[in-house]
């Protein structure tokens, strides 16, 4: 037993939410951009690198600095 994705992943900076009974031409408003999205198959050490560490190196030199992840 498997399970489909409600999402598609449309590069690294965009995904577009499965909607059943909508059609998927020309409907932007599924459509839905960000800094970064990672796809389930990412791997934690790419997410830290690119969101996590330049934070914490900045904890380092002595700023204040916050991660919040969910998902």
């Amino acid at each position: 037993m498997g399970s489909a994705s409600c999402v598609e992943f449309l590069d690294n900076k965009s995904m577009r939410v499965k909607l059943s009974g909508v059609s998927e031409k020309g409907d932007s408003k599924q459509i839905f951009n960000f800094d970064r999205v990672f796809g389930s198959e990412t791997k934690q050490q790419e997410i830290y690198e690119f969101a996590a560490k330049p934070v914490v190196l900045s904890v380092l030199e002595g700023f204040n600095g916050t991660v919040f992840a969910y998902g």
